[in-house]
């Protein structure tokens, strides 16, 4: 699973058109859902990093909200964000590529899961940023749905999560132009 795959299933684990609502709601829901992403370590004491998992990904969707603002506060947001990632301890590696040489950075493996965790999507999200633009960034217009996504579409004018969400706005709208008409 690539980091902005991961990212946007992290941030959407919340959404009011699930059943269940939220996958991180309890401990056995967030080993499930890390396990499925080969994230989940067995050493790990799900019922106390439950919570502090929902933490970061509550305060990781406000800033990814807060990017879809017309003028987003890039000051404000880099200052939470940087806030949040106060406490992770990062390694650095040089890797070999097919011509060149790059460096990664990460969080280090030993440290609590849970920054690790929050750590790694925060990076995602920041890069998110960058390949894509805040622009691209984008909350479902689909009421109730939450789901947030990044408009990939040519034209960048991808208003709703999924086809689903599209179809029920598209078929709640010709309802209302019938009964207008009736």
């Amino acid at each position: 699973m690539d980091e902005a795959e991961f990212v946007l299933d992290y941030l959407n684990t919340y959404d009011p058109t699930r059943d269940p609502l939220d996958l991180l709601a309890s401990a056995q829901q967030s080993q499930a859902f890390f396990a499925e992403r080969q994230l989940a370590r067995p050493d790990v004491n799900w019922d106390e990093v439950a919570p502090r998992l929902r933490e970061s990904r509550d305060g990781l969707r406000d800033a990814f909200e807060r990017l879809t603002e017309d003028e987003p506060d890039y000051d404000g947001l880099a200052k939470d964000l940087n806030a949040s990632l106060s406490a992770v301890r990062w390694r650095g590696a040089v890797r070999p590529g097919e011509d060149e040489l790059d460096i990664v950075f990460g969080p280090h493996e030993k440290q609590p899961y849970e920054l690790r965790i929050m750590a790694l999507a925060t990076a995602a999200l920041v890069r998110l940023t960058t390949e894509f633009g805040p622009e691209r960034m984008r909350k479902c217009q689909s009421p109730p749905c939450e789901m947030l996504f990044v408009d990939q579409s040519k034209a960048g004018r991808q208003r709703y999560c999924s086809k689903r969400c599209a179809n029920r706005v598209n078929v709640a709208a010709h309802r209302a132009r019938q009964k207008a008409q009736a």
